[in-house]
């Protein structure tokens, strides 16, 4: 069993809309998406991950993944079809042994805080969290939140 929780930042994924074409009636990588997966490869390697050739995995456990993607300019692009691509990539990557693996996910758009683009993604065992959930001002970003103990009853 790897040890959790732990945590990478990825270059920003492609929207899994943009990450498959059809070509001669099978479905195929784009080459944004290939680029894309070198790099995040790359970052991965770089911050610990085995690696595509590695023949463990780091994690071979249930876990819970909270995503945080940088929101881009253009407003009205999805969450949720970010989260694809880095889950097949953690997969590739052999961080974790099988996507099957991920008993929760949250994930929220974050607001961009570094020159480039990035999405933070955590590794949690399945155990009881309490996660809380804080917008910008403008509900258009915000983060989870892991909280240590369970939260306090409201008074009556």
């Amino acid at each position: 069993m790897g040890k959790v929780p732990i945590q990478f930042d990825l270059p920003l994924p492609p929207s899994i809309n943009e990450a498959w074409k059809n070509a001669n009636g099978a479905r195929a990588p784009t080459k944004r998406y290939t680029d894309w997966r070198k790099a995040a490869t790359w970052r991965l390697v770089e911050q610990g991950a085995p690696g595509p050739n590695s023949d463990r995995s780091l994690v071979n456990q249930n876990v819970v993944i909270i995503i945080a993607v940088d929101r881009p300019h253009h407003r009205k692009a999805d969450v949720d079809n970010r989260v694809k691509p880095i889950l097949d990539t953690l997969v590739h990557n052999r961080v974790l042994k099988d996507d099957s693996l991920v008993t929760a996910l949250a994930v929220s758009w974050q607001e961009m805080t570094r020159e480039t683009l990035t999405a933070r993604v955590m590794i949690v065992a399945v155990t009881d969290l309490f996660l809380t959930f804080h917008p910008d001002a403008s509900a258009t970003t915000g983060g989870w939140y892991l909280m240590n103990t369970e939260p306090q009853e409201e008074a009556a």
